[in-house]
């Protein structure tokens, strides 16, 4: 089995050294598109760039969800067209740090529902936006209004960043993880910590599944060391002990931790050397043991 937490630990360093080493200039300017490719669009001002610091500015009310992925820094830039003042398309490229938080930033905003295309790793397209990570990067470009010319400026906007990123256009190695059967597409996602909404427990990764007409949601939760993930195990036991929930013995195994709350829904975990592997929401106890186990062989592979 591959040592995922040294990844993320490894992951975590790089986004530092991204974060406070190199020199200012290091942002994501070069990615922009040059206009001498965009046949009938313009810029009249020179990018924007935001820090950690000021991305409130920007967004204020999503910038603490950027904060607990790693947010480094972000170049916006708005390219209008030759003949008109006001129509307009925004281009904003978040360094996040990391291709696991560019994944779990971009995962945050994707429904089985929408539409998708292959740009970068994978693109949210929709009439008036595109949305897509690549590497440590995430692109989101927005249209003032709807149309064949926004759709397919923006679509040159997005070919001509993906070309200058550099990572591959795949997802990150901790998303294979999780076993592929019976996953309902498109809801997996990354969260670099408090998993479970547990302050104690570190990141992780999580997605709905749907067996046999049972449905809910299977997660690995990453650990230091295999005594760590003991001791979360054991705290995560006594914190739904306290919440009321009723503790069901596990009569075939003995190593899983199974509780059923007020809704008939269980909750399932059990440490695996320096992860916890679980599932929660299902109706049916077989059904969140076999997933367990099919995470457990996913793991393995």
């Amino acid at each position: 089995m591959k040592n995922w937490v040294r990844i993320l630990r490894f992951a975590v360093f790089l986004s530092f050294i991204v974060h406070f080493l190199l020199p200012a200039k290091a942002d994501f300017s070069l990615l922009l598109p040059s206009e001498s490719v965009l046949t009938g669009w313009e810029t009249r001002e020179a990018p924007d760039v935001y820090n950690p610091p000021t991305l409130y500015e920007y967004i204020n009310g999503e910038a603490e969800l950027y904060h607990r992925y790693g947010f480094v820094r972000l170049v916006t830039q708005t390219y209008y067209r030759s003949d008109s003042e006001d129509s307009s398309i925004t281009v904003n490229l978040y360094d996040m740090g990391s291709p696991e938080n560019a994944f779990g930033i971009y995962a945050s905003y994707r429904y089985p529902d929408y539409q998708y295309e292959n740009l970068g790793a994978e693109a949210i397209v929709s009439e008036y936006n595109i949305k897509f990570y690549q590497g440590q990067a995430f692109v989101d470009i927005s249209a003032w209004d709807s149309g064949p010319v926004y759709s397919k400026g923006m679509h040159l906007m997005a070919t001509e960043i993906s070309k200058k990123i550099q990572g591959e256009k795949t997802a990150p190695e901790i998303t294979t993880l999780l076993p592929r059967k019976h996953r309902i597409v498109k809801t997996l996602k990354y969260h670099p910590k408090e998993m479970l909404n547990q302050s104690f427990l570190g990141a992780g990764i999580e997605a709905d599944y749907e067996m046999n007409q049972d449905r809910g949601t299977g997660f690995i939760v990453f650990c230091e060391s295999d005594s760590a993930a003991d001791a979360s195990v054991s705290r995560l036991k006594t914190f739904y002990q306290n919440m009321g929930d009723s503790l069901v013995p596990d009569e075939q195994s003995e190593v899983l931790v199974i509780f059923k709350n007020d809704r008939d829904e269980y909750l399932i975990f059990c440490p695996r050397k320096s992860y916890i592997l679980g599932s929660r929401g299902f109706k049916r106890i077989k059904t969140g043991q076999i997933l367990i186990q099919e995470t457990g062989k996913s793991m393995a592979n």
